[in-house]
C-alpha cells in the first residue's frame, strides 16, 4: 500500500499546516459550500477526505469523459435511458447526473459531494454544476489548484479555505511521524532533503520517503538517490511528451526540473541523452545531434531555460 493512502490524515489535527487545522476545525461541523485552494500536493484533497464526502467526483476524469463513457458508467447508467443519453447534450447529461447524485441520500442529513480538481472543468460544465448546487439539497465541497479558474457564480457559493504548501520543517514532521510508525531507520539530514526536494508538494515527499526506505535507511545518500531517479522519470516523461508533440505539458516538467527541483541544464541534456537507448538508431541520432547543439549553447553561457525550451521544441518537430 502507498504510504499516502496509507498516511492519510484521520482528523484535523494530523494535517501539518496549524492554520489548516484552525479553519477545519470548525469546517468538520458546519454545512455550507466549500471551496479549498492551493498548490498540487499541498494536501486539499486530504482536507477535503476529512469533510467524509458520500460521493467523490474526479473533475479530470468525469468531465472528460463522453456522452456514451458517461452513460455507461455503472455509478450513473442506473439513471439514464436510452432516450436521455441519445436526446441529452453532453452538459445536459452532465447536469442530470449531478442532480440526480445530490438526491441520493445517506443515512440522516444532507449528502456531501466532493468535485476533485475543479479547475479541469470547462466553464459550460461548471455552469451545469452551478445550476444543481442553486437547487440540490446537498453539500457540495471542491478543491482547485486555482481558485480563478472557478466561474464567480460558483466561486461566490463556497467558502474559501486557502491550503497552502507546508513549510520544510512542517514537511520534515510529517515525514519523521511516518517513518517511526513503520520503524524505519533514518537521520534529521535524510528527511530535510526529501522535504525540501518535494518542495512543498507533501505527496511527492511521502512517496520519496517510502522509496528511500526500501534501500534502508533512509539518510542523505538514500534521499538523494530517489530525487535523482524522480528527475530520470520526469525527464523521461518530458521526452516522451515532446515527441508526442504535446509541447506545453513537455515544457511544464522543464520548468518544473529547472526552477523547483533546481536541477542543471547540463544534467538534464544527460539525462535525455540515457533516454536515447530506448529510441530506435535514426531517432537516436537526430536528438544526439539536437543535443550537441544545446550543448554548445549552454557551454556559450546562455540562458539554461531558453535553449533547453528550444530542445524541447526541436524535439517535437523531429518525431
Amino acid at each position: 500500500m502507498l504510504w499516502t493512502e496509507k498516511h492519510a490524515p484521520a482528523d484535523p489535527s494530523d494535517l501539518p499546516q496549524d492554520d489548516l487545522r484552525r479553519r477545519m476545525s470548525s469546517l468538520v461541523d458546519e454545512g455550507f459550500d466549500v471551496v479549498f485552494y492551493g498548490p498540487e500536493g499541498a494536501g486539499k484533497s486530504a482536507a477535503a477526505d476529512l469533510l467524509e464526502p458520500d460521493f467523490v467526483l474526479n473533475a479530470s476524469d468525469f468531465f472528460g469523459l463522453t456522452k456514451a463513457e458517461i452513460a455507461d458508467d455503472p455509478r450513473f447508467r442506473g439513471f439514464i435511458s436510452s432516450k436521455r443519453k441519445r436526446e441529452s447534450s453532453k452538459a445536459d447529461l452532465i447536469n442530470h447526473v449531478l442532480k440526480e447524485v445530490a438526491a441520493q441520500y445517506v443515512g440522516e442529513g444532507r449528502k456531501t459531494i466532493l468535485v476533485d480538481d475543479a479547475h479541469a472543468m470547462r466553464r459550460d460544465f461548471q455552469q451545469a454544476l452551478r445550476r444543481v448546487m442553486e437547487t440540490a439539497d446537498a453539500r457540495f465541497v471542491l478543491s482547485t489548484n486555482s481558485l480563478s479558474a472557478l466561474i464567480p457564480a460558483i466561486e461566490s457559493r463556497c467558502y474559501p479555505v486557502q491550503v497552502r504548501g507546508p513549510s520544510v520543517d512542517e514537511h520534515v514532521e510529517v515525514l519523521r511521524g511516518i517513518a517511526e510508525e513503520e520503524d524505519v531507520e533514518y537521520d534529521d539530514a535524510g528527511l530535510e532533503y526529501l522535504a525540501n526536494a518535494a518542495d512543498g508538494d507533501l505527496r511527492e515527499g511521502v512517496l520519496s520517503l517510502q522509496a528511500a526506505a526500501s534501500r534502508g535507511v533512509v539518510d542523505i545518500e538514500a534521499a538523494h538517490e530517489v530525487v535523482e531517479q524522480v528527475a530520470e522519470d520526469s525527464v523521461a516523461e518530458l521526452l516522451r511528451l515532446a515527441r508526442d508533440g504535446e509541447f506545453d505539458d513537455a515544457v511544464e516538467i522543464l520548468d518544473r526540473l529547472l526552477v523547483e527541483e533546481g536541477v542543471e541544464g547540463n544534467e538534464i541534456l544527460n539525462l535525455v541523452l540515457e533516454e536515447t537507448e530506448s529510441l530506435g538508431d535514426r531517432e537516436a541520432a537526430k536528438v544526439v545531434k539536437t543535443l550537441a547543439e544545446v550543448d554548445v549553447a549552454l557551454e556559450d553561457g546562455a540562458n539554461d531555460r531558453v535553449h533547453l525550451e528550444s530542445l524541447v521544441t526541436r524535439l517535437a518537430v523531429q518525431a
